[in-house]
């Protein structure tokens, strides 16, 4: 229980973006981009729904299936708070890649 009270003391934000930034290290432009980050501070979507305090966190990227599958995994994995709201996928136009908008409603504390 700790260690998931932990994780509502850093912002989620913060958070999120870093995670995002480390993990395009590990990957070509090509592969994997973030193109877009947003949070909004107006709870929406789920979070709109309950008592409970939230923000949404609006993403945009480009890459490979693989890739993106494997980040969403990973960030889903450390950061249980986070609640996937939506997700967009598109094929990019004259490239082998997929254009992905992802909104989160993560829980705050």
């Amino acid at each position: 229980m700790h260690r998931w009270m932990a994780l509502f003391e850093q912002p989620a934000a913060t958070s999120v973006n870093t995670f995002f930034r480390d993990f395009q290290k590990d990957y070509e432009a090509t592969h994997f981009q973030q193109t877009a980050f947003r949070p909004t501070t107006v709870a929406g979507g789920i979070g709109g729904a309950s008592q409970q305090p939230s923000i949404q966190l609006h993403f945009a990227f480009r890459g490979t299936y693989r890739a993106l599958q494997t980040a969403f995994l990973e960030l889903e994995t450390r950061m249980p708070q986070l609640q996937l709201d939506s997700i967009k996928l598109s094929r990019s136009a004259n490239q082998n890649v997929l254009n992905a908008a992802v909104v989160y409603t993560t829980w705050q504390k």
